[in-house]
């Protein structure tokens, strides 16, 4: 009988043995299929924003052209709080600072590898953010695209170290509207929004919600809530104060147009008319098809559109139809119609279903349309082969400030400043 039972015993062992093996296997496979989709996504956003960028991105943009680095190289660290643009806005001024140590004639394409990497980064961010907020990283990563390939970035700020502001601010409306990710990482959270409270003077709209008692609000019960919020306040008190000591008069951006021009085109409709239509669009889906049998979590969508239409109604009001700003509402209210519309796609209704695939199915046909970089911004000649020529000219006894052509502006430059540069 003992022999009997140790045989026995020795085959429960080698059934059991297999079976744990294959366990930790297959937990093993499981891990590495998570890390690779993330792996693919972030090598994706990269691809695909490389894919804007690759026609422009040896051209130094028009605004702020070389001023930026200009400034970092006269006034030191100073310059990254200067309030020569009526804000703050030390995103940009980083990027600037960052390529310092290069040569004049290689900043164009230091600074839009530099952007990048940034915009990539902030894609990964939302991707993450909605993946956890919806239990789906097929939304996640649907959403990091439309991030990416927003229609409005195609005019002015593909590429465009001095328009990060606005991809910032549309990351952190997606931060700030997910319950998820404020409670779980408080703390990159609040230095995160203090980074863009002090790039963006409009940072405070994207955590309006925090501060607001209606069922849009974020039930987050931690303190470093209130932290958040005193960091918006203090950024756009800092914010307010330096318009005030700048000067700027009543509209940072200057003077705005508010209304359709001749022969405007469809692109510019979609920036100026876009994010309010589909935010519309998206509250009332949410309203009449998903408020009754919503979960707290389902907010989250409804949150973006909100977010959208008040960005949307400041920055109109700022500085009227201008492509840059309307990048954060446009991302924010195609992100929540999106994720609206897939949500509304899940119900029985088939006339729901079809209208649901139709919606997001137009929303990727606008970012297929203007994916590559759009306008006249853009066309000017390689910055390298500017200063190469304004180089010859001083070697040959110019003494005069050069003026050179970077597309629709000019950028005045002495031969002094060139040699001292390199």
């Amino acid at each position: 009988s003992f022999g009997a039972a140790t045989c026995r015993s020795n085959s429960a062992r080698q059934r059991a043995t297999p079976h744990r093996f294959t366990k930790g296997v297959t937990s093993g496979q499981m891990k590495f299929t998570k890390r690779s989709f993330h792996y693919i996504t972030v090598c994706t956003l990269g691809l695909l924003y490389w894919g804007r960028v690759k026609n422009v991105y040896e051209i130094l943009p028009a605004d702020p052209g070389i001023d930026r680095v200009r400034e970092i190289k006269t006034s030191g660290l100073t310059a990254i709080v200067s309030e020569a643009n009526g804000f703050l806005d030390i995103s940009g001024r980083l990027m600037a600072m960052c390529t310092q140590l290069l040569e004049l004639r290689n900043q164009a394409i230091a600074l839009s590898f530099l952007t990048v990497f940034v915009n990539v980064v902030l894609g990964y961010i939302v991707f993450f953010v909605v993946s956890e907020e919806t239990s789906s990283k097929v939304s996640g990563f649907f959403c990091s695209v439309i991030f990416i390939c927003v229609p409005a970035a195609a005019l002015s700020t593909i590429g465009n170290h001095g328009s990060l502001k606005w991809p910032l601010f549309a990351t952190l409306g997606i931060v700030l509207s997910a319950p998820s990710s404020v409670g779980r990482f408080p703390r990159t959270v609040l230095v995160f929004a203090f980074f863009v409270g002090m790039s963006n003077p409009f940072a405070l709209i994207a955590g309006l919600l925090l501060f607001t008692p209606n069922q849009f609000r974020i039930s987050v019960s931690m303190p470093f809530v209130k932290w958040i919020r005193f960091a918006l306040i203090a950024t756009t008190t800092a914010q307010f104060i330096t318009w005030k000591v700048s000067h700027s008069g009543l509209h940072v951006y200057g003077a705005g147009v508010y209304r359709a021009w001749p022969g405007m085109g469809v692109l510019w409709y979609w920036v100026w008319l876009g994010p309010p239509v589909c935010a519309l669009i998206g509250l009332c889906g949410y309203l009449l098809f998903r408020a009754s049998r919503a979960t707290s979590r389902d907010l989250f969508p409804a949150r973006l559109t909100l977010i959208s239409l008040i960005v949307f109604t400041a920055t109109y009001l700022e500085s009227g139809i201008k492509d840059s700003m309307s990048v954060a509402s446009q991302t924010l209210a195609l992100i929540g119609l999106v994720l609206i519309l897939s949500e509304i796609a899940k119900s029985g209704n088939f006339l729901l279903r079809a209208i649901s695939v139709v919606g997001v199915m137009l929303v990727f046909a606008s970012i297929i349309r203007w994916y590559p970089a759009q306008g006249n911004f853009y066309q000017g000649q390689p910055w390298a082969t500017l200063i190469d020529r304004a180089k010859v000219e001083c070697d040959i006894g110019s003494s005069r400030d050069l003026i050179i052509n970077n597309g629709i502006s000019n950028v005045d430059i002495t031969c002094q400043e060139i040699r001292e540069w390199d």
